[in-house]
Formats: C-alpha cells, sequence, structure tokens
C-alpha cells in the first residue's frame, strides 16, 4: 500500500468521483462522507487543502483530507460541520501510516485524527493503542426496521412520561400543533431559509454562530440540501402552531440512512420541550418509510438523549507520531500531559 500526497489543486484525476466510488463502495454511500458535502466545505471553510491517497495498485482504498494545525503538527480536515472523520477506507485497507510523515509538505510530527466512528473507521482504530484512543463523544442510532409503536413501548418509562406530559402541556396551552415534512427542492430550499431565521433569534444569534441566510452556514446547508433533494435525500421537518414556525429539523438520507443534521426551536416555547416533541415526529416518520432503517445523529449525546437510542458507539479522537526524535519527544509530552489529566480527574472525584 502506497500513500500519495497532493494539494488539492494539484490532485491528477478527479478527486471527488474517486472519493465517491470509495465511499459507496465501502461506507455505503454515507452522506456525511459524499463529495457533495465534502466539496462544499472546502469552498465554503478552506479550499487549500492537501489530498493524501492510499492506492493498492491502480486501486485507491483510502483517501483523507490534511491541514495543518500548527508547526509540526497536522489534522484531518475538521470544519464544525463535520461532526464525522472525512476519511473514506476500503475495511481490508491495511495501512502504514508513518508514510504520511515523509510526504507532507514541511515539518509534520503528529497526525490528529479526530472524529472516528467505529462503523466507518474501525480499521483506523485497530491500528491504535488502548491509551492513544480517546473517546470524545457517544454517538447515538435508532434502528426503525421495526414499528414505532413497539420502538416507543420499549422506551424508558420516565422518557414516555415526560414526552406526554409536555403534549398534554403544550395542546392544553397552546392548542394542536403541526408537522410539516418536506422533500422537494424548492420546499427544502425555503425551510432552510427559515431554519436559519428560526436559528438567528436563539442563543446562537446572540453568540454570532447561528445559522442564517446571509451567512456563509446558511448558504452551505441550503446549497447542500438542494443537491439532495434533487436525489429526493433531503428532509426539512417542521413544527407549528397555527402559522408560526416553532422548531425545525434539517436531515438527509442515502441507502437507508437518515442523519439528523441540525435542530433549532423557539426558544419562547422551551417549556414545551419542542425539540422532543418534534424528535418524536421525526422517528415515526422514520418508521413509515420503507426506504429508511436507520437514523443516526452524529452526536455527543447526553443521558437522556441516550434514551431514545437503540444503540449508542463512541467516537474516537487519536494522534500518530513520526518515529524519528522529534515525534518520539512529542508523543512521551503528550502521553505524561494525559496521565496528569488522568490523576487529577481521579483526585477530583475522590
Amino acid at each position: 500500500m502506497q500513500w500519495q500526497v497532493f494539494s488539492q489543486a494539484d490532485y491528477p484525476a478527479n478527486l471527488w468521483f474517486d472519493w465517491d466510488y470509495i465511499n459507496e463502495q465501502w461506507h455505503n454511500g454515507n452522506p456525511l462522507l459524499s463529495s457533495s458535502f465534502i466539496s462544499l466545505l472546502c469552498q465554503y471553510v478552506k479550499p487549500n487543502l492537501f489530498v493524501a491517497v492510499a492506492k493498492d495498485g491502480h486501486r485507491s482504498s483510502a483517501m483523507l483530507l490534511l491541514e495543518k494545525s500548527q508547526t509540526g503538527i497536522w489534522q484531518i480536515f475538521k470544519p464544525s460541520q463535520a461532526t464525522l472523520a472525512l476519511l473514506v477506507i476500503a475495511p481490508d485497507c491495511q495501512l502504514s501510516l508513518q508514510q504520511l510523515f515523509k510526504l507532507l509538505p514541511g515539518l509534520c510530527y503528529r497526525i490528529d485524527f479526530i472524529s472516528l466512528d467505529p462503523a466507518e473507521h474501525q480499521n483506523i482504530i485497530a491500528l491504535q493503542s488502548r491509551k492513544d484512543l480517546t473517546a470524545k463523544a457517544t454517538n447515538i442510532r435508532i434502528d426503525v426496521t421495526s414499528d414505532f409503536g413497539q420502538y416507543w413501548s420499549e422506551r424508558p418509562k420516565k422518557l414516555k412520561a415526560n414526552v406526554k406530559r409536555y403534549q398534554n402541556r403544550f395542546e392544553e396551552e397552546q392548542g394542536a400543533v403541526r408537522f410539516s415534512h418536506l422533500t422537494s427542492v424548492q420546499d427544502v430550499q425555503n425551510a432552510v431559509d427559515r431554519y436559519g431565521m428560526l436559528e438567528s433569534k436563539g442563543w446562537k444569534g446572540k453568540q454570532g454562530t447561528a445559522l442564517h441566510p446571509s451567512n456563509y452556514q446558511g448558504q452551505f446547508y441550503r446549497q447542500f440540501l438542494t443537491l439532495q433533494a434533487q436525489q429526493q435525500s433531503a428532509l426539512v421537518i417542521e413544527m407549528y402552531i397555527g402559522e408560526q414556525l416553532i422548531a425545525s429539523r434539517l436531515c438527509c438520507f442515502h441507502n437507508g440512512l437518515l442523519i439528523a443534521l441540525k435542530t433549532s426551536f423557539d426558544e419562547a416555547y422551551k417549556r414545551y420541550a419542542v425539540g422532543r416533541l418534534l424528535l418524536k415526529e421525526l422517528i415515526r416518520w422514520g418508521f413509515e418509510r420503507t426506504d429508511i432503517s436507520t437514523i443516526d445523529f452524529y452526536t455527543n449525546a447526553s443521558a437522556e438523549q441516550i434514551e431514545w437510542a437503540t444503540e449508542q458507539r463512541p467516537m474516537f479522537n487519536t494522534s500518530i507520531y513520526s518515529a524519528n526524535l522529534p515525534g518520539i519527544a512529542l508523543s512521551f509530552l503528550s502521553h505524561t500531559k494525559m496521565r496528569m489529566k488522568r490523576k487529577q480527574t481521579e483526585v477530583s472525584v475522590d
């Protein structure tokens, strides 16, 4: 297995054709690993990246996007919108990552791999020792291949009671709720704009981090979900009281996998937990679709969110160090800091 590294502009073939081939072959076409998602991120966030390709003969078996984070340290391209490591790889691909250190331009003593998913990147995870892996998030999935009634009956009693209480409170104090399930191109485009206006009214708007039709986040999600809608693979689910939008979720789906990308709600209705009511409706919609088998959230789930799941799994961060003296020294310092942090945590718990 031989690595090759190119600047994005100098990639000698069709970068995104090669990328999608690996994604479709070995990642079931995961939308968060698709060229339509990643190429837009490159366009809106950082266009000048390096592409690492592992080849087995003429076959490309792994591809990843790399950026320099600081002197001597590189990482997988990780904008905030990417909750999954932007790495596609064949499951039988046996990699020697040390070769990358010699191919990247300038100094490189460490490469950081962020948000590795055991469901997608197990062979990379398996290369690392346990001490070098850090579980940074707990992701959740819901299997929607059975019946919604059965699924809901198996949820914890406290969850069901709380959701019922919020439903009753909302109906008694606000009246009937209305849901919209939007999948056509024009409907999705308009819904993404409405989502941006809704999110901008809340705390994210005050912090300046909200999606909005006029900023790059709003334009990115509008363009990405337009591409998905053109393939009948986008969903925006909205919750209304009368004609007032009070909650919205942006989603995409492909080959049986539905991914909940983002959610927002009107904070004036916080006491009704409208986000949870909308989540229940999204899950019910997923169970009704014959082309959906799994809902994945790619989030760091809280204990309460885990109660909705039928499966959970860790998402890992890890670092790989060069085998030369600077890399060995950097590895020693990093592991020393990790041990000290663990000891401090143990002391504080005691």
